[in-house]
């Protein structure tokens, strides 16, 4: 995955009351997060502090946020979209150093197989 993920709409028939007076509020991503990326932003949402915090986390391509509806755009739809805008290059980062560590064991594995098969031309069993 490559592209940036961001939040791009509101999902008005998945989102439901959950209690007395809290709602889940289904918030939609342009696209399905990775497992990681799921992990990066669920860390950073731990993280975040401001009045009025409420529970968030990832479905599917969903951010769900418990909360009363008129507290979405009152107090926490621009610090979600700051944790996505800060997981994207984290993810990107991570992607990165996995590539490069990927990288390097292969060329350890091939270096490897250089040397058993070096070995295979000099061994004789007369």
């Amino acid at each position: 995955m490559a592209d940036i993920i961001k939040i791009v709409g509101y999902d008005s028939t998945r989102s439901k009351k959950h209690g007395t007076a809290m709602f889940d509020i289904y918030l939609n991503l342009s696209d399905f997060p990775p497992h990681v990326w799921t992990q990066i932003f669920e860390d950073r949402w731990k993280l975040e502090t401001y009045n009025m915090k409420r529970d968030a986390w990832i479905e599917d391509n969903y951010i769900i946020l418990h909360c009363i509806p008129e507290e979405v755009d009152k107090y926490h739809l621009e610090h979600l979209k700051s944790v996505v805008d800060t997981t994207n290059p984290d993810f990107a980062g991570f992607v990165s150093y996995r590539q490069k560590n990927d990288a390097k064991r292969k060329e350890v594995e091939v270096k490897e197989t250089e040397r058993l098969n070096a070995l295979k031309g000099k061994l004789k069993f007369d």
